[in-house]
């Protein structure tokens, strides 16, 4: 996984595909969705996450402050150092 708002993105579609495959068993079916299930709560907590940092980010520059691009990696996809 990597770390960057399209990575989240990029997983959240490629589950709805799988959820999408018409020919599991209900077992298998059982399964996908319970990955489903996880992968929407930890995208959800990331994208949470990634909010509180634009959030931060919007009252710096109100305040004065340059947007801090080192301070956002997960949505610039820039490693950090």
């Amino acid at each position: 996984m990597k770390n960057s708002m399209l990575d989240v993105h990029n997983m959240l579609v490629a589950t709805m595909e799988e959820l999408r495959q018409e020919d599991m068993s209900p077992e298998q079916a059982e399964n996908v969705i319970k990955r489903a299930d996880a992968t929407v709560k930890v995208g959800n907590a990331i994208v949470g996450n990634a909010r509180v940092v634009l959030d931060a980010q919007r009252l710096a520059l109100e305040h004065g402050s340059a947007f801090d691009d080192k301070a956002v990696p997960m949505l610039t996809a820039r490693k950090l150092d």
